[in-house]
């Protein structure tokens, strides 16, 4: 075993005065609202509680009560006049992180305490109190809004530990850790010691031992353009306090595609152990939504990028894609080819958003289906140009959410802007189009704004014929195929002529649905 002889110089500083003075200290806590901070949920209450944080939002004066099928988090939403209260001990400060820009008015303009001076800055609302408070009230919050975090400061008194004598070395290395200077706290002290290093009987913690203490042997960056498997990379990762200096190689199986952007991705070995990948670019430096060719969940890739982690999880960072395999199906013996092809769902046919996703993403760019499709989400964010073509997203409860770009009346024959009842934001609305994908994001386009049709849950126990038809009640000319180029066509024939969608929208009359949107969320 090779032993390394590290002179270290000793700096021993005995402290023994006793201070018993008590200092004031500032404490801080965080409320993030994921489910397990959930404590009390009705249609009058929603009560958070994390990290001795308590946040309520009371129904109070706000005309919509709080939907206890959704129980929204992650951020949470507080709707238009209700109020929220924030208690934690001893607070002089509160900043809150509002999940867009648009959501910081409606809190800064329901504050009107003379005991607070608030200040904002992008997203994040800060609250400065003159004197500390157990309990702060935001009355009538003048509008919907979200919240991501809320974090609360306090002034506590601590008394001075009493210092304990302390012994320094500075210790210079060889290897394992090249020529870097580590500081070892020891137990005892000399002026000074001569002992043999021997690193390589590191212990399960990575440490050595030395003059009765420890010192940490840093996690050792391999050499640029290294080959990583997916373990080593997690353990790079998970060292890093931002990524590497240097890039590396590492193969993976793709589980998981996050973002249709940017190219987030999560990879995997034979094993099974997973790495992030933040960031994907082919090798001209074209992102993954503007990609020839996109690698795809179930492909295997070669990428080239920094190790990193973000929030204690590895990750390789704006990776270039240097190896591509895509999945093979089973060759299936003498049986013939096997291969299947994806087909779309019958026209008319009722999917969530999550299907609506996959079925977009599944389509080239700029490609949509040739049938149209009732979809049914919460509108949660205007898109670019939607004062006149209605461009939105809308949203499940499940967070899942899916871009409409441009929408119409229910006869596809008055665009968004001259509608007399245009959705908005807290609304839930069922629209009918098509879907395909745009630069790499799935999306709805030209959707009409329908009632969804009854569908039958195969029960035999109701009365009456359940097979209604509608052979000509369909057949409605008008609708817009638009393109991401700025809305500007508006000039194609609907699909929905014939029996199948005068049979749809039969059912659709006979269970009384209504024709605009489902449920109106505004307060």
């Amino acid at each position: 075993m090779k032993k390394i002889l590290s002179v270290l110089v000793c700096v021993c500083v005995l402290l023994s005065v006793m201070v018993f003075a008590v200092s004031a200290a500032e404490t801080s806590a965080t409320i993030t609202f994921d489910d397990s901070s959930k404590a009390e949920w009705s249609s009058e209450q929603q009560i958070w509680q994390e990290n001795g944080i308590t946040v309520t939002n009371n129904k109070a004066a706000s005309t919509t009560a709080i939907d206890t099928s959704k129980k929204y988090s992650n951020p949470a939403r507080f709707y238009s006049k209700s109020d929220v209260i924030i208690e934690y001990p001893g607070m002089t400060k509160i900043v809150i992180a509002a999940n867009a820009s648009k959501y910081v008015a409606p809190i800064t303009d329901a504050i009107n305490d003379s005991n607070a001076t608030v200040t904002t800055s992008g997203t994040t609302i800060t609250i400065e109190l003159k004197n500390a408070v157990d309990s702060f009230k935001i009355t009538a919050v003048n509008g919907q809004t979200r919240v991501n975090t809320i974090t609360v400061y306090a002034a506590t008194a601590e008394p001075t530990p009493d210092p304990e004598p302390s012994c320094e070395h500075t210790a210079k290395s060889a290897v394992p850790n090249g020529d870097e200077t580590h500081k070892l706290v020891c137990d005892a002290c000399s002026e000074t010691v001569t002992p043999a290093v021997d690193c390589t009987d590191a212990d399960v913690n990575g440490k050595c031992d030395v003059c009765e203490g420890d010192v940490e042997i840093p996690v050792q960056e391999p050499a640029a353009d290294s080959t990583l498997t997916i373990p080593e990379a997690v353990t790079l990762g998970q060292a890093q306090e931002d990524a590497t200096t240097n890039k590396y190689y590492v193969s993976g199986k793709i589980t998981a595609i996050t973002s249709t952007t940017w190219g987030n991705m999560t990879i995997a070995d034979e094993a099974g152990n997973t790495l992030g990948v933040y960031g994907c670019y082919d090798e001209d430096g074209n992102r993954y939504d503007v990609m020839e060719t996109k690698p795809a969940v179930g492909d295997t890739v070669t990428l080239y990028g920094v190790i990193g982690q973000y929030n204690g999880n590895a990750q390789i960072q704006n990776a270039v894609v240097k190896a591509h395999t895509p999945a093979t199906p089973d060759e299936g013996g003498d049986e013939g080819d096997d291969t299947t092809v994806a087909t779309d769902p019958a026209a008319d046919s009722v999917l969530t958003i999550e299907e609506a996703l996959a079925l977009g993403a599944s389509k080239d760019h700029n490609t949509y289906t040739e049938n149209k499709y009732y979809v049914t989400g919460e509108v949660v964010e205007y898109y670019t140009n939607y004062e006149t073509y209605g461009n939105m997203y809308i949203e499940d409860a499940e967070g899942n959410r899916i871009l409409v770009y441009g929408m119409y009346s229910e006869d596809g024959e008055t665009r968004y802007d001259e509608l007399e009842d245009k959705p908005e934001i807290g609304d839930t609305i069922t629209v009918y189009g098509v879907i395909g994908q745009y630069n790499g994001n799935a999306q709805m386009k030209s959707g009409w704004l329908k009632a969804a049709p009854v569908v039958d849950d195969g029960n035999d126990d109701t009365t009456g014929d359940d097979t209604t038809t509608g052979g000509t009640t369909g057949g409605t000319t008008g609708g817009t195929t638009g393109g991401n180029s700025g809305n500007t066509d508006n000039s194609t024939t609907s699909p929905d002529t014939g029996d199948n969608m005068g049979a749809v929208v039969a059912l659709a009359m006979a269970a009384g649905a209504a024709l605009v949107f489902a449920n109106k969320k505004r307060a």
